[in-house]
Parts: C-alpha cells; structure tokens; sequence
C-alpha cells in the first residue's frame, strides 16, 4: 500500500471527521466516509477490488477489534429470562433477507445474485454503533438492545454468508457441500475458546487497563486474524464469540475507556476509509442507483417492521422498537467482507459487486446519520458541549 498516500488520506479523514461533527453535529464517520468515497472515485490506488494482501488483513484486523468488544457487551444470560429478544434478532434478520431477495428478483437479478446481495444486507454495523455510543455518550435500553441485534445479526450473516461462499463452487454436492459451513463455525469456535482462555490467563497477571494490556489485545487479535485464515475460520466470528465468552469471565477485560479505546479508534477510522474508498470504485449508473436506494428503504423498513413485530413481551414499547430499528440501518465492513469471500468465488460476482458495494456505501453514510438521530430520539444521549476542554476530553 503506497504509505504517503495513506498518511495524508487519513489526515484529511481526521480533519473531516472533526469538522464535520464540530461544524455540523453529525458523527464523525460521515466525514470519514466521504472523504474516503471521494478519493475511491478520484482514483485512489490504495485500495484495490477484490480486496486482497494487507489491506484485506488491516479490514479483518478492524472487525475483530469492533467484534471483540461487541462480544463482550453481548448478555447470553439475558436471552434465558427475555428470549424475545431472540425473537427479535431472528424476525429482522429472516425479513431483511427475504424481502431483499425478492425485490432484487422483481429488478429482474438473477437468483444468485439476489441470494449474495440479501447476506450481505443482512448485516448491520457494530462499529457504527459503537463509535456512537463514543460520541454522543449513548446509554440506554435502545442503545444495549441495537449492539446487541447488531451482534447477533453479524453473528448470522458470518456464520451463513461464510458459508454460501464456501458452497458457492458449482462443482459442489452432497457431503463436499456441508462440510465447508460446518469446518467453518467449527473452527471458529474452537478457535475462540483458545483465545479466550489465553487472554483471560496473560488478564490475571496483568494490571487491568494499563496501555500493556491494550497492546496485548490488539496484538493477540491481530495474530488469531493469521491463525483464522489458515485454519479456514473466521477471525471476526472468532473475536465475537471470544468477547462473549470473556464476558462472563472472573476477570473481564474492559480496557475501552482508556489506553484500547485510542488504538480501535484508529483501527475503525482506518476500516471506514477502506470500505468507503473500495466502494466508490464501482460504477455508478441510473439503473444501479435505482436498485440501491429502493434497497436501502426495504432494508430500513424490514429492520423496524421485524423488531416491532417481535416486540410484544420483550420489554421494550412499539415506538421505541422504531427507534431501536432505525438504529441497525447502518452498513460497514462485515458486508464488505462478505461481498469480498463472494466476488473472490463466484461467477457472478461483478454483477453482485456492481450491487452490493454502491448499498454499502449509501448505507455506511445515511445509516450513521439515521442511529444517530435514534438514539438522539430515544433521549438516550448525552449533548457534549463544543468547548476545547470536553472536545479534547471526547478525542482521549
């Protein structure tokens, strides 16, 4: 990767980020987004379609940091005494997908393509949503429940989009075909308990947030991204599920407030500016435009009409299920992942990417715009004052 051209691309991403939500009040992300789907459409030569080399490893490396750290805010007790929460999550995910599916079928797609584009809007993006809990200081039952269906619906759309891929191969049938999803989460499993045990005893003699500590996850992630790759797993599904499992652990490592939070937020400005520049790159026609944003308010009405059709004994009411939905409309890097594991393995993959890159990009700007304004909404923020004293506090 041409390192001048990265430096200064982020330079300007930070720049903008900060004008954007000092000068506008909309989150930073936008102005990550622009700036990088700008310089994709100037031509940038950092980043390359197909995604491959150390730009795929630095996309992955971001997810699993994202994933970790939505992993362990994900309560799997709380899914035994509120399983409509579940309920939820599989309403949103079901729907999204079918309704997605059918309407790419009306645009007159074929049914592969229509099937690849579904997955990959199926996922929502925890790392838009986090960045907002940063910023706006979101708290509150919305806030909790949308990492949580975001994590869960991550958790799906890895676990079966991986899949998809793997039998994507025409050659495929009968046990060849099962054997790739099932090598797949059972690696990844297997792979997320040594990860968590092998943080959680280096946790023990560690003093808990120091900036050792920090580097120590981040290092540990970046190495099960390699492990992952070569087992044939999934290094996001693996820092999710490990994140889950540290939850509940003697000794939680929960170092975000301080030194971790300053190295992800780097990692997740970087992941933004990826997405956002290979994006841009695709041709961008009347007739694809037309497809893309009649998906985006499918996508956005099947989110809100599956989580207020679960909501009945899940303790949350119908209006503030609308918010919680409009909370999961944005878009990032696992869609981008999975549209990547697609075009690298099937034959129709430009027609899927010509698709699937524009609705990921349209969704990373408007989406983040759009949970902002939910959890605004839900009056589950906290206004930050734009003095130099709570910005520089906001930026630690």
């Amino acid at each position: 990767m041409p390192t001048l051209e990265w430096a200064l691309l982020l330079a300007v991403v930070a720049l903008a980020g900060h004008a954007v939500y000092r000068g506008l009040g909309l989150p930073r992300m936008v102005g990550y987004t622009l700036v990088g789907g700008l310089a994709g459409w100037l031509g940038f030569s950092g980043a390359t379609w197909p995604m491959h080399g150390v730009g795929l490893f630095l996309l992955q490396l971001g997810m699993t940091v994202v994933l970790f750290e939505a992993g362990t805010r994900l309560p799997i007790r709380w899914f035994l005494h509120n399983p409509m929460v579940l309920v939820q999550s599989l309403l949103e995910a079901v729907l999204t997908f079918a309704l997605t599916f059918l309407l790419l079928r009306w645009w007159g797609e074929p049914a592969s393509v229509a099937r690849m584009v579904a997955m990959v809007a199926l996922a929502a993006s925890p790392a838009t949503l986090l960045r907002l809990v940063h910023e706006l200081r979101a708290a509150g039952p919305v806030t909790d429940r949308a990492l949580v269906l975001a994590s869960l619906n991550n958790l799906y759309a890895l676990v079966l989009g991986g899949a998809m891929a793997a039998q994507s191969a025409p050659d495929l049938a009968g046990w060849a075909a099962v054997w790739p999803p099932l090598r797949l989460l059972g690696t990844s499993l297997l792979l997320a308990v040594v990860l968590a045990a092998v943080i959680h005893l280096a946790w023990r003699t560690m003093r808990h947030g120091s900036e050792s500590a920090a580097v120590f996850i981040v290092a540990i992630l970046a190495a099960s991204v390699t492990v992952a790759d070569q087992l044939h797993g999934s290094a996001p599904l693996v820092a999710l599920m490990a994140g889950a499992m540290l939850r509940y652990a003697p000794v939680r490592p929960m170092v975000w407030q301080r030194h971790f939070e300053g190295v992800s937020g780097l990692l997740v400005m970087l992941m933004f500016v990826l997405v956002a520049t290979t994006a841009a790159q695709m041709a961008w026609s009347v007739p694809i435009l037309l497809i893309v944003f009649s998906l985006v308010l499918v996508r956005v009405l099947c989110k809100v009409l599956g989580v207020v059709a679960g909501s009945w004994r899940s303790g949350m009411g119908p209006v503030k299920c609308v918010w919680l939905g409009l909370a999961l409309m944005p878009m990032s890097a696992t869609a981008l992942l999975l549209t990547t594991q697609f075009a690298s393995q099937h034959p129709q993959a430009a027609r899927m990417s010509a698709i699937a890159l524009p609705l990921i990009l349209v969704c990373e700007v408007l989406g983040a715009v759009c949970a902002a304004f939910a959890l605004r909404a839900a009056r589950e923020t906290v206004q930050v004052a734009n003095t130099p004293a709570m910005e520089g506090r906001h930026d630690a």
